[in-house]
C-alpha cells in the first residue's frame, strides 16, 4: 500500500507483497507527509510500515477495543529485523477513542505523544513529550518524557493502581486535572521486591502543580482510616506543589483530606495525610509543611488486640511518622484492622520474638541430646567393680579411646504465653576422645555439631528459622567406688537464619534475618548404682544443668517495610534433674548386652522469658521502637531413655538410645547411635 496524505484504520491484516527474489516488500509506504496510521485491535502486519518523506505523520492508537502496542518496533530509520514489522519515520503519537492501549517495550524516539481519550498505560519506556488533554488518562508503571495534563484530563500511576509511573523531565498539572492514585489486593499480596503498595508518581525533573489541580484516592484493597499517610508524588528536583491550595478526596473516607510538603530523603516529596472530621465527607486543602513528617497527625489507634506482643508491635508502628514508602505500605493497612482476631495475627507476624524463640528453644533439644549422650559415655568409662558397678563395658579404661555418636530427632510446643509455638526437627554429630587422668578421674573432650529447622505454627505459620551450631565441651567422671559424678561445661556457636513471614489485608512481606549466638553450658550428675542381683542394676540419678544463650542483634533484609532492626537478647536456664536407671546385663553371641530404661523428672527453677527490642528497619529515628515478651519457660518435663550397650569386645562397644521428654505442651523424641573405640 503505497500513497501520500492518507489516513488508513487497520483493524487486521495488512501484507506486503514479494519480489521474484522472495523479498517481503513494505505493507504500508507512506511517500510525503500529513498521513496518519491509526492501529485498533486485531491489527496486524506482514512487512514494515514506513513514512518515507515530509511532516506530520502520525501514528494513533484507537478504536474502542483494548489492544497492546511493543513501542520497540517505533524507530526513525530502517533497521534490518526479521519477521518484526518496524514502524519507521512517523513523528508524532497519538491516543484515541475509547479504548484502553497498554504499551510496552522501549523506545528512544523523542516525537511526541497526545493522549486525546481513552487510556494509555504506559508499562514500558518512551522517550517523547506526554501531553494529556481533558477527559484522557495517562497511566502504568512504566516510564514516559516530559508530561502536561490539561484541564480535566486524568494521570493514575500504575496498571489497576499497582506500581510508580516515572516522568524522566518536567511534570505539571494543571488546575482541575486530577492526579488518581489507588491501590487493589494484588499490589501487595505477591510481595514483589520494591512494589510500593499503591501508585506513586516519580518526577526526576521539576514539578509544578497549579492551584485547583485534584489529587484523589481511590479506595484501596483496606479500609481508609484516620492516621494513613500516603506519598503520592516525588520529585528530584524543584517542587512547586501549591500543596495548601490543592483539592484532595479520598473516595468513601467521611474525614478530612489534606496534603502537605516532606523534602525527606533528598526529594521534595507530596504527602496526603486523612485524619478524623466530625463534617462527613472529604476534607481539601491542607496547609502545605516541609520536613519532618510531612505535617502528618497523630493516628488514632485502633485497641482490637488483646496479646500483650501484638499491642506492642502495632503501637510501635503507629509511633510511625515519616514518609518512607515502604514503611507505609505496613503502616496504612495496619491502621485499617478493625477486628481482635486481624489485629492480634499481625501484631505477632510484626514482631520478632515468636521465631526468636523458636530459634532458641528449637535448639534446646539438640543441646540437650549432646549433654545426655556426654553423660551417657560417662557412664560407660565407669570401672566395672564386681558386686557394686554392675555395669558391663567390656573396656580396658586405662588407655585412650575415641567414639563418635550420630543424633536425630524432633520437637514442638505448642502456644504458650500468647507466643504462637513450633515444629522442629535436628540432626547432628559428636566425636570425642579421652583417657584415664587418675586412678578415679577419666577426662576427655568431644566436637558437636548441629543442625536445626525450625517451623512455626499459629499466627505465625509461614515464619522459620535455620541453625547451625558448632560446639566444644569438655567433660570428666569421677568413680568414687560406687557412686560416680559426671561433670561437662561446653561452649556452642549458633549461626541463626531466619524468615518472617508478614501478610494482612494489603500488604504481604518476608523479612530474612542473619545473626549469631553464643550459648555456654555447665552441666553436674550423680549416680549411686545398687546392686539388685548379679545382672540387675539401679541406680538413682540427681543433676543440675545451667545454661546461658546470648542472640547478637541484628537488622532484616527485605520484607517490603516491615523488616526489623533487633537489639541482643540474652536468656539463662537451671535444671534439676531426678530419676533412677534400671539396667540389666546379658551375654550374647554378639557380645555382653546391656539393655536399660531411665526415667527422670526436670524442673526449671530460672523464670527467664526472651525480652526482645526492636524497632521497624526503615525508621532511623527509633519512634517505633518497641518491646516483647518471650513465654516463661516449660517448668516441668519428664524424661524416658530407652537404651541398650553391646560391649563387642574389650575395645569395641555400640550404644543405642531413644529419649522422650514431655511437658506443658512441649515433648521431643531423640535416637542416638554411638560408636567407641579403645586402644
Amino acid at each position: 500500500m503505497i500513497g501520500a496524505n492518507l489516513t488508513i484504520v487497520n483493524s487486521g491484516l495488512i501484507a506486503g507483497g514479494t519480489n521474484p527474489d522472495g523479498i517481503r516488500a513494505l505493507a504500508i509506504s507512506f511517500t510525503s507527509g500529513n498521513n496518519v496510521l491509526e492501529l485498533r485491535s486485531g491489527y496486524n502486519f506482514t512487512g514494515d510500515v514506513r513514512a518515507a518523506g515530509g511532516g506530520n505523520n502520525v501514528l494513533r492508537l484507537g478504536g474502542a477495543s483494548d489492544a497492546v502496542f511493543n513501542v520497540s518496533q517505533i524507530w526513525g530509520f530502517p533497521v534490518v529485523t526479521d519477521n518484526v514489522t518496524q514502524y519507521v519515520g512517523f513523528n508524532a503519537f497519538e491516543k484515541t477513542g475509547s479504548s484502553t492501549w497498554r504499551l510496552t517495550g522501549t523506545t528512544t524516539n523523542t516525537s511526541p505523544w497526545t493522549v486525546k481519550a481513552g487510556s494509555l498505560i504506559v508499562n514500558g519506556s518512551i522517550a517523547g513529550p506526554v501531553t494529556v488533554q481533558s477527559g484522557a488518562t495517562l497511566g502504568g508503571s512504566g516510564t514516559v518524557g516530559a508530561t502536561a495534563l490539561d484541564a480535566g484530563a486524568f494521570l493514575a500511576p500504575g496498571d489497576n493502581g499497582v506500581g510508580n509511573l516515572t516522568v524522566t523531565g518536567s511534570y505539571h498539572q494543571s488546575a482541575g486535572a486530577t492526579l488518581v492514585v489507588g491501590v487493589t489486593s494484588a499490589a501487595q499480596s505477591a510481595g514483589l521486591s520494591g512494589d510500593t503498595g499503591y501508585g506513586r508518581l516519580v518526577v526526576t525533573g521539576n514539578t509544578v502543580m497549579d492551584s485547583g489541580a485534584q489529587i484523589t484516592l481511590k479506595p484501596l484493597s483496606y479500609n481508609f482510616a484516620a492516621g494513613q499517610r500516603f506519598l503520592v508524588v516525588q520529585t528530584s528536583g524543584s517542587a512547586t506543589y501549591n500543596a495548601s491550595t490543592l483539592n484532595y478526596s479520598a473516595t468513601g473516607f467521611t474525614g478530612s483530606v489534606t496534603g502537605s510538603v516532606n523534602t525527606s530523603g533528598g526529594f521534595n516529596n507530596l504527602v496526603v495525610s486523612l485524619a478524623a472530621s466530625d463534617t462527613p465527607g472529604s476534607g481539601s486543602g491542607g496547609a502545605g509543611g516541609s520536613g519532618g513528617s510531612g505535617g502528618a497527625s497523630t493516628p488514632s489507634r485502633p485497641s482490637f488486640a488483646t496479646n500483650g506482643n501484638a499491642i506492642s508491635a502495632l503501637n510501635g508502628l503507629y509511633n510511625y511518622g515519616g514518609v518512607n514508602v515502604q514503611l507505609l505500605n505496613v503502616f496504612n493497612p495496619a491502621l485499617a484492622i478493625n477486628d481482635t482476631a486481624s489485629a492480634n495475627r499481625v501484631g505477632e507476624q510484626l514482631n520478632p520474638t515468636a521465631v526468636q524463640q523458636a530459634a532458641a528453644r528449637g535448639t534446646d533439644a539438640a543441646t540437650n541430646a549432646v549433654l545426655n549422650v556426654t553423660s551417657g559415655h560417662l557412664d560407660g568409662l565407669r570401672l566395672a567393680q564386681a558386686g557394686t558397678s554392675g555395669v558391663a563395658t567390656g573396656e580396658s579404661t586405662l588407655a585412650p579411646a575415641l567414639w563418635g555418636q550420630f543424633f536425630g530427632g524432633g520437637a514442638t510446643q505448642d502456644d504458650r504465653d500468647g507466643v504462637s509455638g513450633y515444629h522442629s526437627n535436628y540432626r547432628g554429630l559428636l566425636i570425642g576422645g579421652d583417657l584415664q587422668a587418675t586412678e578415679s578421674w577419666r577426662a576427655g573432650g568431644l566436637f558437636s555439631y548441629a543442625k536445626t529447622n525450625v517451623g512455626n505454627d499459629g499466627n505465625n505459620t509461614g515464619s522459620s528459622a535455620s541453625i547451625n551450631s558448632y560446639g566444644l565441651t569438655a567433660y570428666a567422671g569421677y568413680d568414687g567406688k560406687p557412686w560416680y559424678v559426671n561433670v561437662m561445661a561446653g561452649l556452642a556457636q549458633q549461626q541463626y537464619s531466619t524468615v518472617r513471614a508478614v501478610g494482612f489485608t494489603g500488604f504481604y512481606g518476608v523479612a530474612n534475618g542473619s545473626f549469631n549466638g553464643l550459648q555456654s553450658t555447665a552441666s553436674v550428675q550423680a549416680g549411686y548404682p545398687l546392686v539388685m542381683t548379679n545382672d540387675v542394676t539401679l541406680t538413682p540419678l540427681a543433676g543440675l544443668t545451667y545454661s546461658k544463650l546470648r542472640q547478637n542483634g541484628y537488622t532484616e533484609s527485605g520484607g517490603n517495610g516491615a523488616a526489623l532492626t533487633v537489639q541482643a537478647a540474652t536468656t539463662t536456664s537451671l535444671k534439676s534433674d531426678l530419676g533412677a536407671k534400671l539396667e540389666r546385663k546379658l551375654d550374647t553371641s554378639y557380645g555382653e548386652l546391656t539393655p536399660y530404661v531411665q526415667m527422670r523428672w526436670r524442673h526449671e527453677f530460672q523464670d527467664s522469658r526472651l525480652n526482645t527490642a526492636a524497632s521497624f528497619a526503615a525508621d532511623p529515628s527509633g519512634s517505633t521502637s518497641f518491646t516483647t515478651v518471650g513465654a516463661t519457660p516449660v517448668r516441668n518435663t519428664g524424661i524416658m531413655v530407652l537404651g541398650a550397650t553391646l560391649a563387642r569386645s574389650k575395645n569395641l562397644s555400640l550404644v543405642a538410645n531413644y529419649t522422650l521428654e514431655a511437658g506443658q505442651g512441649y515433648h521431643s523424641q531423640t535416637a542416638d547411635v554411638r560408636l567407641r573405640w579403645q586402644y
